[in-house]
């Protein structure tokens, strides 16, 4: 099951970020299920490429 994102909320930080960073053996965190190269771009990310992300391409990796 994924978990909660922290905000979808406008006036908060928009991050899958739950606190649980480690990388599984198919280089994804298993706490957001983000790569690494997504995790790192994260901050250079506009609204709509992170809203995408959380919202087409993150729940993908749970079901896989």
């Amino acid at each position: 099951m994924m978990p909660q994102a922290r905000s979808l909320d406008e006036r908060e930080p928009l991050t899958p970020c739950v606190k649980v960073c480690r990388l599984d053996a198919s280089g994804f965190c298993v706490g957001c299920k983000r790569s690494v190269e997504e995790i790192m771009h994260w901050g250079a990310m506009s609204r709509d490429e992170r809203l995408h992300l959380m919202r087409e391409e993150l729940p993908k990796r749970w079901t896989d």
